[in-house]
């Protein structure tokens, strides 16, 4: 038996008396694996009752567990879970599965219900509660032979919103309609031989985006679908049916490597077991990878075409040459340099920037970062310098109108740092310059950054000390300046038991200022690892 236990609480404050938290809240997590005879029961839970409308944190009480012997594996409770790329991906499910690897079958079903990520994004922005929401049931199956890199799947996956799980008031509160989906597709990796390697994927995806819309002005594509998906999926003028599919070819030998892709996503693609999917878009991209100069020398680059308006439906339409190349050069042990520059991205997630306090939801269209590192000095005093430069090109996911919905991001940050190996201490600064540039309006950014750590009484106690100041600027024109400071404190009060706290205070000043204090406090308890056996002629058991 392992794990351990958390317990903590914090302190929160605001000076304009707007205060996006609560003053004080606490939390409460642990896991542990117990194992045995062969079967390996992990179990977690979490409880956290902190209420913030900025704060992406919710109350919320999650428990798991996955629980396992040899070729089964259960999971019970709130649970992340992958079946494959364009069906659940990732997504959080309360309910249960069952994966089953007995020799080459391989066999997952699961039962549950699903979180609309929507209700989330909204909540984010507008307040500090989860918006109503109807219970999403999902139920799916993957079904396969193989191993891990020789393998072919089936899935299969039908969610669905029930529309009787809201109160009529919260149906009045509520913004989104009720939602249905039904996915099967396959997928496939062979290797036949150890420098080669081939992937395929395809998916199709029929979705009912309001189940309540009416077929009053049935068409001949409504029919067509009915009799398509039949009795499996609600069918109406609002149910739209699209395939995702895509191939990989890789040839690698030693430090050299080709290969080919191929991927292409319909409009209006959609599956509610995964959060997002960049949509209506064909790739073909060319791989090639090398390593020369006994490694000193790295490339990785894809290239290749992109097109949208797959249906011919939009008023324009973008063929375009697209691109990911990194490279990354180090001479000697005291010098290297990498850089990576990309203008296309596929990925399932949408991301998160911070523009001058505030959040934004994007997604990446092009960017290109180089970041030299000199290191120096001796081995008990040794400092490095290292340069950053990072330049993107974003779409706002919250803007739907496509002429204003650009973002341009660039960073500047040069960094030093200085570790003291005997002495335990160690120094750093930076300074850092930003600029966002949204709908024509430009926010900069700039300023510094000091921090310093020091290990005390045989490293059982840590100090450290973060000071930072920033000068805003709108259109060219202050906006006020920020002070950040944090003093940290970690202790080690024995093997298995640390404690931890911190102090941070933030000062912004301008039209919009204010102060922010927050003050955490947390014990973490691992426990002892306990190793059991009996001894059937002594009957003594040892631990």
């Amino acid at each position: 038996m392992s794990g351990n236990i958390n317990v903590g609480t914090s302190y929160f404050s605001r000076t304009n008396g707007n205060s996006e938290s609560s003053p004080m809240s606490y939390f409460i997590s642990g896991n542990t694996t117990l194992s045995v005879y062969g079967f390996s029961i992990p179990i977690s839970l979490e409880y956290r009752d902190q209420v913030g409308s900025a704060s992406i944190s919710h109350p919320f009480n999650r428990l798991s567990i996955n629980p396992r012997y040899k070729w089964i594996s259960i999971n019970a409770g709130k649970f992340n879970k992958t079946l494959s790329r364009y069906s659940i991906s990732n997504q959080l499910i309360s309910g249960g599965a069952i994966d089953l690897t007995p020799g080459i079958l391989r066999v997952s079903v699961i039962s549950g219900n699903l979180v609309n990520p929507i209700i989330q994004l909204d909540s984010l922005l507008e307040n500090n509660n989860f918006l109503p929401s109807y219970k999403r049931k999902v139920t799916a199956a993957k079904l396969g032979i193989g191993k891990r890199n020789n393998y072919f799947d089936i899935v299969l996956m039908k969610a669905k919103d029930d529309i009787n799980s809201l109160a009529p008031n919260e149906i009045d509160e509520i913004t989104i309609s009720p939602e249905e989906n039904l996915i099967i597709g396959g997928n496939f990796k062979i290797s036949p031989t150890r420098w080669l390697r081939l992937e395929g994927d395809i998916t199709a995806s029929g979705h009912t985006a309001n189940l309540q819309s009416s077929n009053y002005f049935e068409d001949e594509n409504t029919e067509q679908l009915e009799k398509i998906l039949g009795s499996n999926l609600t069918v109406n003028n609002s149910t739209r049916l699209a395939f995702a599919a895509g191939g990989k070819i890789d040839f690698r030998i030693k430090k050299f490597g080709i290969g080919l892709d191929y991927r292409r996503i319909d409009p209006f693609y959609k599956s509610l077991g995964s959060i997002y999917f960049q949509e209506d878009f064909e790739n073909i991209l060319f791989k090639l990878r090398f390593a020369i100069l006994n490694g000193k020398v790295k490339t990785s680059s894809r290239i290749g075409f992109q097109r949208n308006n797959l249906n011919g439906l939009r008023s324009n339409q973008s063929n375009r040459r697209i691109g990911n190349v990194s490279l990354s050069v180090s001479p000697s042990r005291n010098f290297s340099i990498s850089s990576r520059y990309s203008n296309y991205q596929t990925d399932r997630s949408d991301g998160l920037i911070a523009v001058n306090d505030t959040l934004r939801f994007s997604r990446s269209t092009a960017a290109f970062s180089v970041s030299p590192r000199f290191s120096f000095g001796s081995k008990d005093k040794r400092s490095s310098l290292s340069l950053t430069v990072n330049r993107q090109n974003l779409i706002d996911l919250l803007d739907q109108e496509a002429e204003n919905n650009n973002i341009k991001n660039d960073l500047v940050n040069i960094n030093y740092l200085l570790k003291m190996k005997d002495s335990g201490r160690t120094i750093g600064f930076s300074v850092l310059g930003n600029r966002n540039l949204i709908k024509d309006q430009e926010r900069t950014r700039a300023g510094f950054n000091t921090r310093f750590s020091q290990k005390l009484g045989k490293d059982k106690f840590t100090v450290n000390l973060t000071l930072g100041y920033y000068q805003n600027f709108l259109q060219g024109e202050s906006e006020g300046s920020s002070i950040l400071s944090r003093v940290g404190l970690n202790f080690k009060l024995s093997k298995n038991i640390r404690l931890n706290s911190a102090l941070n205070y933030l000062n912004r000043s301008g039209d919009n200022g204010f102060q922010n204090i927050r003050a955490t406090l947390r014990l973490n308890y691992n426990l002892p690892s306990v190793n059991a056996s009996f001894n059937k002629k002594s009957k003594n058991q040892k631990i």
